[in-house]
């Protein structure tokens, strides 16, 4: 009598051995999606900053600042310091619009330009 396909046990092992993988390999790719989305942020945050610093030392009167000045993410854009296909960016962790982000800019006279933070 010849056998032909698989038994039952044959083919509950190999969906438990699937099962296994799949146990260990989703939460490995999930720590590495939410890692490369850190990474995104941080550098959409660089961008921001270093956007922020050029359009400070470019339109403010560093003479005449004598306290911290803000400027939106939206500012930014409007003066094409920062490049967006709809005229929004967006945060790369939630998705959401970015652009009411208030920049801090203060003179610093030892690095004599202007310099950038998220916190006053």
């Amino acid at each position: 009598m010849k056998k032909e396909g698989f038994t039952i046990v044959e083919l509950l092992a190999v969906i438990a051995l699937i099962g296994v993988v799949m146990g260990i390999a989703v939460p490995n790719v999930m720590k590495i999606y939410s890692k490369n989305k850190q990474i995104l942020y941080d550098q959409t945050i660089t961008l921001i900053l270093s956007a922020a610093e050029e359009y400070g030392n470019n339109n403010i009167d560093v003479n005449s600042m004598s306290s911290t000045v803000t400027v939106k993410v939206q500012d930014l854009i409007n003066n094409k310091l920062i490049k967006t296909d709809n005229g929004i960016l967006k945060n790369p962790k939630d998705n959401k619009s970015m652009n009411e982000l208030q920049v801090y800019l203060k003179y610093d006279s030892t690095k004599n330009c202007v310099v950038a933070s998220l916190k006053q």
